[in-house]
């Protein structure tokens, strides 16, 4: 892409269940990004510049299913990706409750050194309580968005610059 260094800064790492918001939740995260690239979320690993911070970024994602076992285990897949990247965004449909992959990966990801916050999608349809108290049991930083109404995207990008390494 023109105008960006040939080095990258960071890697930033989406995971969730299909369905979550992934591929939203990107493209409003880069938004004037896209506009200018013509980017596509089938292209994985794709630079460009995290506005407003000019912070140049990798963004890649990946399904949560493909990072556990059948037995809810971190994969060594999983390891060698969450170990290569500096940040990390889960993101969780609101409406449900936490599923066991997403317990297991939150709890390998609370327990390894890899940065990350917990997006909470879809608060327009209401979000479920029982959620919120199994996130609150978990110990784990979380933002309620809406990917649909563009809702909180800001607020989750700037906690994630302060907390990036």
């Amino acid at each position: 892409m023109i105008g960006l260094p040939e080095t990258v800064e960071k890697r930033l790492l989406f995971i969730g269940r299909k369905d979550a918001g992934k591929s939203r939740l990107i493209r409003n995260f880069i938004a004037e990004e896209i506009a200018q690239s013509g980017y596509s979320l089938f292209e994985t690993k794709k630079v460009v510049r995290l506005h407003p911070y000019g912070l140049n970024v990798i963004i890649d994602c990946e399904d949560i299913e493909t990072l556990l076992t059948p037995s809810n285990e971190i994969t060594s897949y999983a390891e060698e990706r969450i170990s290569s990247t500096d940040f990390i965004i889960v993101i969780i449909d609101g409406r449900g409750r936490l599923t066991e992959s997403e317990k297991e990966t939150l709890y390998y990801l609370s327990e390894c050194r890899t940065p990350f916050l917990v997006a909470v999608n879809k608060i327009e349809f209401g979000v479920n309580e029982e959620l919120l108290k199994d996130l609150k049991s978990l110990d784990v930083n979380h933002f309620e968005i809406s990917c649909g109404e563009n809702v909180g995207i800001d607020a989750l990008k700037a906690r994630m610059i302060r907390m990036l390494p």
